[in-house]
C-alpha cells in the first residue's frame, strides 16, 4: 500500500495538488479513475477504483494479520501493477519538466534525490515473504525494514 500511497501523492504533485490525510488519497483516487472515465475508458475507472479498494485492504491487514501469505502476495502484485498503471496513465510525458528525475538501474522507476520512497530490492522483497510465511507479522516485517 505504500507503494501505491507514495505514486498518488506524486501523480496529485504532478497536478498541483498535496495530500497529508488518507481521505485526500481516496479523493484523488477517485478523480484519477473519473479522469479514466472521462476519456471513455471505463474498464480503467473501474480497475483503479476496486484496485486501490484491494490496496487498503492490505493496509488494514497490516494491523489485523487476517489475510493468508497467498492473498497478501497477490495484493503486492496488484498494488505494483497498480503503481506503475498510475504511473503511465497520469505522468506528465517530459518526467524531467522544473526538476532533476534519476531512473533507477534496478527497476526502471523515475525518482527525485529527495524522494521519500524507494522500492525495495528483489531480494528484500523476497526475504520479506520468507519472513511472512515463516509466522512473521505484517509489522514485524515492516519493522525489519523490507516494506516500501
Amino acid at each position: 500500500m505504500g507503494q501505491v500511497a507514495e505514486t498518488i501523492k506524486a501523480v496529485g504533485a504532478q497536478h498541483g495538488g498535496i495530500i497529508h490525510t488518507h481521505r485526500a488519497l481516496w479523493q484523488v483516487v477517485g478523480e484519477l479513475a473519473q479522469l479514466a472515465g472521462d476519456s471513455g475508458d471505463a474498464p480503467t475507472q473501474y480497475w483503479i477504483s476496486n484496485s486501490f479498494r484491494f490496496a487498503r485492504s492490505l493496509h488494514s491487514n497490516f494491523y489485523k494479520d487476517r489475510d493468508t501469505a497467498n492473498e497478501v502476495l497477490d495484493g503486492l502484485i496488484l498494488c505494483e501493477e497498480l503503481s506503475h498503471r498510475l504511473y503511465e496513465l497520469f505522468w506528465p510525458a517530459d518526467p524531467n519538466k522544473g526538476r532533476q528525475v534519476y531512473r533507477c538501474d534496478d527497476c526502471q522507476r523515475y525518482y527525485t534525490p529527495d524522494a521519500a520512497y524507494h522500492r525495495p530490492s528483489a531480494a528484500d522483497r523476497e526475504r520479506a515473504v520468507a519472513m511472512y510465511q515463516e509466522g512473521g507479522s505484517l509489522r514485524a516485517v515492516g519493522w525489519a525494514g523490507f516494506s516500501g
